[in-house]
């Protein structure tokens, strides 16, 4: 709003100082136009810098594990018995499960898994979580873990409501379960912008939303979806008192 004040004086009421002159919240010094400058520069380049450095991590750990494992059809089988499966990439996704897990599995899991893992795929959700974390960056770590926990929690619940469309929500929550007994809690290989994992410690709360057929999970959409239409009307209606907030500050009145 300092660089745009034809915007902000739509939303400012029309007001006088000591002239009585009404006036727009124009920005007079080139020093702190530089600074403001300077700090949108340096969030660019930090947001970028993640960026450029995530790509290359990625795609060399792409090359690496598809050159070490066997192209299975739909998934890519991993010489480890490690019982594992993960979906990685941001555009061209792909998934990944351990010669250790289809042991351990039946057929129904391993459809159910491969219905989850192709979600995330169809949705982009890896790449989802990665502008998320860029976006996060500007914000104090505590607040941006909880932002970025909640965003991973839905994108597995919808990737297991994806799943249940076909083979339905008890069976699912089933698989989700035994899938959680023989996955190690150890479980990471890689950093969570890079892939999506079947597991997670959010397993409890997603088999219970299952269970419960998605009644809570649709409700705390839409009440996320009202949330965010607030606080961008709310962000709208404070221009007005933080303008003359600012101006008492500085001692304008």
């Amino acid at each position: 709003m300092l660089f745009l004040p034809v915007v902000e004086n739509n939303l400012v009421v029309v007001h006088c100082h000591e002239n009585c002159e009404a006036h727009a919240p124009l920005l007079d010094s080139i020093w702190l136009s530089a600074a403001g400058l300077l700090v949108i520069l340096l969030i660019m380049y930090a947001i970028l810098r993640k960026l450029t450095l995530n790509i290359r991590t990625a795609n060399q750990l792409m090359t690496h594990l598809l050159h070490l494992g066997k192209d299975a059809g739909r998934w890519c089988q991993l010489p480890d018995l490690q019982p594992i499966v993960f979906t990685l990439g941001w555009w061209r996704n792909r998934i990944f499960i351990t010669e250790g897990l289809l042991a351990k599995c039946d057929s129904k899991d391993i459809d159910i898994i491969l219905q989850h893992e192709l979600a995330h795929g169809r949705r982009f959700d890896n790449l989802r979580l990665l502008l998320a974390r860029l976006f996060l960056l500007v914000l104090p770590a505590r607040f941006a873990q909880k932002i970025y926990s909640d965003l991973h929690f839905y994108t597995e619940s919808s990737c297991d409501f994806a799943a249940a469309e076909l083979y339905g929500d008890l069976d699912v929550a089933e698989t989700l379960l035994r899938i959680q007994k023989i996955i190690p809690n150890e479980f990471s290989y890689f950093g969570s912008e890079l892939a999506s994992a079947f597991t997670g410690a959010e397993v409890e709360r997603r088999i219970r939303i299952l269970a419960a057929g998605g009644e809570k999970f649709g409700r705390r959409q839409y009440s996320q979806s009202i949330g965010l239409f607030v606080l961008v009307l709310l962000s709208f209606i404070l221009i007005d008192p933080i303008h003359h907030g600012i101006e008492w500050i500085f001692g304008l009145y």
